[in-house]
C-alpha cells in the first residue's frame, strides 16, 4: 500500500531561471483562479450498465514492480478524437462532462528498457465486479476502460480489483489537478506550463516526475505522473513533450 509522498528535497537544476519565473507566475494565476468559477465536471451513472468483458491479451509479463505511473487524461481531447466519437464512449463524451479523468495506474519496472512488453502486464485474467465499476465510473469513465486497466495493469500489483481501484481513488483525492482551460492562451499551452501548474498545486512534485503526452495535431492529451512503491513522486523514465513546445488545448 502506498503512503503519502514527502518532499524529496532534491536541489533545483541550475540555469532554469525562466522555469522559476514561470512557476511563480502560474502560482499567482492559480491563486487568482480559486475565486473564479471553472468549468464544472458533471457525472451521472445510469441505473443499468453493460457487463465487463475480458480483453485480448497482447503480451504477458509477470515482472518486478518498482513503482507506478498515474496517467491522467484530458477528456475534451479524447472526446474530440475519432475514438471519442464512438457510441461505446457516449458515457464519457456525450452523456457527461469531464475535464481530467484517470486513464490508469500502471505498475512499472523502472529498471526495464524497451516497449510495453518489458513492463508488468496481464498478470491475472479476472472480471471487475459491477459494484466496483459503478463506484469508479466518474473518474475512469468507461466500463471496458475499467476492465482493461485492471486486467492489463492493476492485476500485476494488486490482489483484487477493489484494492487497485481503492488506490486510484486515494491518488485522485490527493493529487490536485489544475484548470488548464483557464491557463491556456489563444487555445495553446506550453508543455512546461502544464507541469508548472501541477507543481504549484502539489508540493514535492518536480518537473522530471512528469511526462506530458500529445496526440495528433499537436494536441495535449494526458500527463504521466511517476511514483515509487510508497507513493512518493519520483523521476520518470522515457520521453515526453519537450518543455518549450506549445500544445493545442481542446476545450
Amino acid at each position: 500500500m502506498m503512503t503519502a509522498p514527502q518532499n524529496s528535497g532534491r536541489p533545483a537544476k541550475a540555469g532554469q531561471r525562466w522555469g522559476r519565473a514561470l512557476a511563480g507566475a502560474l502560482m499567482l494565476a492559480l491563486a487568482a483562479l480559486v475565486s473564479v468559477p471553472a468549468l464544472a465536471d458533471s457525472c451521472s451513472v445510469p441505473g443499468s450498465l453493460p457487463a465487463t468483458r475480458m480483453i485480448q491479451v497482447d503480451c504477458q509479463v509477470d515482472g518486478p514492480v518498482t513503482g507506478y505511473v498515474l496517467a491522467l487524461s484530458w477528456s475534451p481531447a479524447f472526446c474530440d478524437s475519432a475514438a471519442g466519437q464512438r457510441d461505446s464512449n457516449d458515457f464519457q463524451c456525450r452523456d457527461n462532462q469531464f475535464r481530467w479523468v484517470v486513464h490508469g495506474l500502471w505498475p512499472q519496472n523502472f529498471d526495464a528498457r524497451g516497449e510495453r512488453c518489458s513492463q508488468p502486464r496481464h498478470c491475472q485474467a479476472t472480471l471487475v465486479d459491477a459494484g466496483t465499476v459503478r463506484d469508479n465510473l466518474c473518474i475512469m469513465p468507461g466500463v471496458q476502460l475499467i476492465q482493461g486497466e485492471w486486467q492489463k495493469h492493476g492485476s500485476c500489483a494488486f490482489d483484487a480489483p477493489a484494492d487497485y481501484f481503492s488506490e486510484i481513488q486515494q491518488l485522485w483525492q490527493r493529487i490536485q489537478r489544475p484548470p488548464l482551460e483557464s491557463l491556456a492562451q489563444g487555445g495553446g499551452i506550453r508543455s512546461a506550463a502544464i507541469k508548472q501548474a501541477f507543481m504549484a498545486l502539489n508540493p514535492g512534485l518536480r518537473s522530471d516526475d512528469m511526462l506530458v503526452q500529445a496526440g495528433k495535431k499537436n494536441r495535449f492529451n494526458e500527463i504521466f505522473i511517476c511514483l515509487d512503491k510508497q507513493g512518493q513522486f519520483r523521476r520518470c523514465n522515457g520521453n515526453g513533450v519537450p518543455d518549450h513546445v506549445v500544445l493545442q488545448l481542446v476545450q
